[in-house]
């Protein structure tokens, strides 16, 4: 559980207990996420600090080892920017964005230099890496969903939606499921055929996050 402290909490969903505190910086733990291979808690924090409205710090990439929580965290500098979201696939690839519009994304090592997109767009709301790290989608405000090739760094697609909100892979990365914020819709497109399948009127107030 990322909190506006900074403070990441590592619940037993078993019985809810919290087992272990990592202490942060006194930035919002804004995205937080796994990194398995490496044993690695990882939480993305920046910008203005929720406990002191007159302190601002740049968007930093936290990590705890999972086995020395005592000690103090990694921080990689990600951006000036605050940050928005990070994505880990399954083989290991990290991806994160700003809300400079900047996204980078790691390649199965946070040893390795991380690769920029080479665009920026308007507030990128959230980015989502698939299961095998060689695609990536990113959503903002006015730019509808954008999907990348990871290994070539180029623009594959750019899917003319409405104002997007989040954006997810299916497990089994043959499926995008993407939120439009205030139209509170449910997207999901079929990678495969690069086609809609499915519109879902689910919610009758804005769409935040999806899983």
């Amino acid at each position: 559980i990322g909190e506006a402290s900074g403070d990441v909490r590592l619940v037993n969903i078993q019985n809810l207990a919290i087992e272990r505190v990592l202490r942060g910086n006194q930035q919002p733990a804004r995205a937080i996420g796994f990194l398995e291979q490496d044993g690695l808690i990882l939480a993305g924090t920046g910008g203005i600090s929720e406990v002191d409205p007159t302190s601002y710090s740049p968007g930093f990439l936290r990590t705890w080892h999972r086995d020395k929580p005592g000690d103090a965290p990694t921080q990689i500098l990600v951006n000036p920017s605050q940050f928005s979201s990070l994505d880990v696939s399954s083989k290991g690839s990290i991806a994160v964005s700003t809300w400079n519009g900047r996204v980078q994304w790691f390649s199965e090592s946070l040893n390795r230099e991380p690769t920029w997109l080479p665009e920026e767009i308007d507030q990128a709301t959230q980015v989502a890496i698939s299961p095998d790290g060689k695609l990536l989608a990113q959503v903002g405000w006015h730019t509808g969903v954008r999907i990348w090739h990871t290994v070539e760094n180029r623009l594959l697609e750019t899917l003319d939606l409405p104002t997007c909100s989040c954006v997810r892979f299916s497990t089994d990365g043959k499926e995008l499921f993407i939120a439009a914020r205030h139209d509170a819709v449910l997207y999901r497109w079929d990678l495969l055929s690069n086609t809609l399948r499915d519109r879902f009127f689910l919610h009758t107030r804005p769409i935040l996050d999806i899983t």
